[in-house]
């Protein structure tokens, strides 16, 4: 995990790569989360899209499971990725665990600040919680679709 993240920084200077791993007694830690933020998925969403994004998640299908959690839009309300993260079950700790990172992500940029954005979700799996705790002065919508 660690050369996989490594790689990623090396050729994608600037990109937040981070995972938590689950101890095991008397076994090797197993893989719990991760989060992905390329630098130029950052840069082309802060230069390129207005401070509204939506957070959605998916079944991962395969042998692991898992859930794909995303944050993604653009001007043309085209699919835009800004970070994602692949999480053990979507639930309120892993949802902060995506909304903590993304939240540092985004504070590096200076124009940003949380009265500035408006985050869309649906409401499920205490997501609305999360985000009310994460992103407290930001404007949250629900897609009610």
């Amino acid at each position: 995990m660690e050369m996989n993240a490594n790689s990623v920084i090396e050729t994608n200077e600037g990109s937040v790569v981070k995972f938590a791993l689950e101890p095991r007694v008397g076994m090797d830690s197993q893989f719990k989360r991760t989060f992905v933020c390329l630098d130029a998925m950052k840069k082309g969403f802060v230069r390129g899209c207005r401070p509204w994004f939506g957070i959605d998640g998916c079944h991962l299908k395969g042998p692991l499971g898992g859930t794909l959690l995303s944050v993604v839009l653009d001007r043309n309300k085209g699919i835009f990725p800004i970070a994602f993260t692949v999480v053990e079950i979507e639930n309120k700790d892993s949802l902060k665990f995506f909304l903590t990172l993304l939240r540092e992500v985004l504070q590096l940029v200076p124009e940003w600040k949380d009265d500035f954005v408006t985050i869309m979700s649906d409401q499920q799996k205490g997501l609305d919680r999360a985000i009310a705790e994460m992103f407290p002065y930001a404007k949250h919508k629900f897609d009610l679709l």
